[in-house]
């Protein structure tokens, strides 16, 4: 059982090296990764910013009324919603919406295409599997990924200003200047840090679970649903790890 661990993370490695490698020297199938981004990125925007939009509006809510309630000031609510959306429910929230929107149909989009024999085809015409299949997968989720989470929390943060404004009548320059003394680039940093994780997380997963397939057409529908499943599981404990591990002085 211990190989057979060392071997598969041996093998991760040099697929890593691998997919660095090919990076570098610009071996990929542009047109395909722009396609990707379109589809796994552009057309999830929609969603993504409508999402955060009444996230961010019910957090706003929720902060706000505790302030206002218990320290009867607002002059902090600004601040308070911007950390916690930027920090920690931001990348994680849009992360979660990001494995259905792209892990699944990667790992739905392989794994249908190892049972109809067409990733064997690809081998057969020596298309490279690399080049063709995996690096715009995982180019387009590394630039799709973050963006959307970037959008996404700024989105959250936005409707929760406005939001707060409407329902407790809090102005926009109080709101606006809570944040602007309660961020620092280290939040940012976290946030993008976990972005890039949590994709590249998602990413690894999808392929999993697309190459193990095996037997008829029905296995795709439990891999996909594996995959749902492993990623949240993973952006949960990857949150948790990189907070605690690498910003512990964000929390003193």
């Amino acid at each position: 059982m211990f190989r057979g661990l060392v071997i598969k993370i041996g093998e991760a490695g040099l697929t890593f090296v691998e997919i660095f490698r090919s990076i570098l020297l610009g071996k990929f199938d542009w047109a395909e990764t722009l396609r990707l981004i379109e589809s796994g990125g552009v057309q999830t925007l929609p969603v993504v910013v409508l999402s955060s939009s009444f996230f961010g509006m019910a957090i706003s809510a929720s902060l706000a009324h505790v302030i206002i309630t218990s320290y009867g000031t607002d002059t902090s609510v600004g601040g308070l919603v911007s950390k916690t959306m930027i920090r920690e429910l931001g990348p994680v929230f849009i992360a979660v919406i990001l494995v259905g929107s792209i892990g699944a149909s990667i790992t739905a989009e392989i794994a249908g295409m190892k049972v109809e024999d067409q990733i064997d085809a690809l081998k057969v015409f020596r298309i490279s599997l690399m080049n063709y299949l995996i690096l715009p997968r995982v180019i387009s989720t590394v630039i799709s990924g973050p963006a959307l989470i970037l959008i996404g929390t700024f989105s959250a943060i936005m409707a929760g200003q406005l939001f707060t404004e409407f329902l407790y009548n809090i102005p926009a320059e109080i709101f606006w200047n809570s944040v602007k003394f309660s961020i620092d680039i280290r939040d940012l940093a976290e946030m993008l840090i976990k972005s890039f994780v949590f994709s590249i997380a998602i990413i690894l997963i999808a392929f999993y679970n697309g190459f193990i397939v095996q037997g008829s057409s029905g296995n795709v529908g439990i891999n996909t649903t594996r995959t749902v499943v492993w990623s949240q599981l993973a952006i949960f404990i990857l949150n948790y790890i990189i907070t605690e591990t690498f910003f512990p002085i964000l929390n003193d």
